[in-house]
């Protein structure tokens, strides 16, 4: 049972911003983890799912009575939350990204300076604000390492993928988690991160530019930074990266090459005895168009030699 302050001391930390007239928005995370660490089965719904749905009352009590019967009816589906563990291993690689962004900014402002003539106070100053942080990243590195080291199976895989080493490996299990349930299929995955391509038709036209909308950002940066790397390489992806860059532009490889490695993460986070395997880059080569589509449709194509 729940203390009868519990509650109200979770009410007190809950903290929102103000949008324009309407009331401030309440944080989820300190009345979800109070009740979890309860051991109730706790779920955090997006409210745009439900606002569709007719027959709304208007008063709170009879909205939280409403909800639930339409959380009965199973109209309604929970967000992803991730394990504490995962969480916990979450702030750790968010924290040490935001970290390494305040490193690059005082080493650019240190290039800036010594285009100037400008005090050497000011230098000394950035230089040591630069070992500063850089020591404050090896600390968090040794507590991820730490936070990792259940999924360190995990993380060997993902870093088999080319373009992924071994920060971003721990950056996608940070984000994502192993429990690959959460997405039936790499498409559900692909979607949840935003790197599904939205559809808009009407009377037979496509409207719209396709755009993927904007997605976890921790997520897409590593993602995109795994992508570029690998338009690098000699490989399947990095053949891949080069085809679509001279046809679509860099912007649409990047994000293209990125599902793909989400793709290859499900797989491989899905089958705990899987391991990544390079196609290669001459694997369109060996593919004709016909086989192509067939895939696309949904079917498995093999060949064999004639009789």
């Amino acid at each position: 049972m729940l203390e009868p302050g519990a509650l109200n001391g979770a009410r007190r930390v809950l903290k929102g911003r103000r949008c324009s007239n309407a009331p401030p928005l309440p944080d989820w995370r300190a009345p979800f983890y109070l009740l979890e660490a309860q051991g109730f089965e706790v779920w955090l719904v997006n409210a745009r799912d439900v606002k569709h749905l007719p027959g709304r009352p208007k008063t709170d009590r009879l909205d939280a009575v409403w909800l639930c019967k339409v959380a009965e009816r199973q109209m309604l589906r929970p967000s992803f939350v991730p394990p504490p563990a995962i969480r916990r291993l979450r702030d750790l690689t968010r924290y040490r990204a935001d970290l390494v962004g305040v490193r690059t900014a005082e080493k650019n402002r240190v290039e800036k300076l010594l285009d100037s003539d400008h005090h050497a106070f000011l230098l000394a100053t950035m230089l040591e604000r630069v070992d500063a942080v850089s020591t404050d990243i090896a600390t968090l590195e040794a507590h991820i390492e730490a936070a990792i080291a259940p999924f360190a199976p995990a993380a060997d895989r993902l870093d088999e993928i080319t373009g992924v080493g071994r920060t971003a490996a721990h950056v996608i299990i940070a984000e994502i988690g192993t429990d690959m349930g959460r997405f039936p299929t790499p498409a559900h995955l692909a979607s949840w991160a935003r790197y599904a391509p939205g559809v808009k038709q009407s009377a037979g036209k496509t409207k719209g530019n396709s755009a993927t909308g904007h997605g976890n950002p921790y997520l897409a940066r590593v993602l995109g930074e795994a992508a570029v790397a690998a338009g690098r390489t000699n490989t399947f992806l990095g053949e891949r990266y080069r085809r679509i860059a001279r046809r679509r532009g860099t912007k649409r490889a990047i994000v293209a090459v990125g599902r793909s490695i989400l793709i290859i993460v499900w797989h491989l986070l899905s089958d705990p005895t899987a391991r990544f395997h390079d196609l290669g880059p001459g694997y369109y080569d060996t593919r004709s168009n016909a086989e192509r589509q067939l895939e696309a449709l949904g079917y498995k194509v093999t060949l064999q030699p004639a009789a």
